[in-house]
């Protein structure tokens, strides 16, 4: 839910993953542009932090992913595309969210906790 980025540019947090791909190029899988590089992550807003870490993250071309709450601090159109490109990653996400539309949107499984109880799904 609140990034964790490191006292730096947004390049500087890409960097850290080691990624393949060009850091302007994961910016903009998650709906940020190449100027958001030399920006002090201190300087971000709560959905643009989150948004670098998913990049931070997708740089690493993991296997599969957790997510929590990934689009809380997102609004109406940035949910949209990071729920876009949660369905074309390719690869297994875990998700973690409030919103029960949400999951039902991009759950193949969903699974509902109630006070740490299972109440749903399996």
């Amino acid at each position: 839910q609140r990034p964790a980025l490191f006292a730096a540019t947004v390049a500087d947090n890409l960097s850290v993953a080691q990624p393949e791909d060009p850091p302007g190029q994961l910016l903009e899988r998650v709906g940020l542009d190449a100027t958001f590089l030399e920006r002090e992550a201190s300087t971000l807003s709560g959905g643009e932090g989150q948004r670098a870490c998913l990049a931070r993250a997708l740089g690493t071309r993991p296997r599969v992913l957790l997510m929590d709450e990934p689009t809380s601090a997102l609004d109406a159109e940035a949910t949209r595309g990071i729920e876009g490109l949660v369905r074309e990653l390719g690869i297994p996400v875990v998700l973690v969210t409030h919103a029960d539309d949400q999951a039902q949107r991009l759950g193949d499984r969903v699974v509902t906790l109630d006070h740490g109880r299972l109440t749903g799904g399996g």
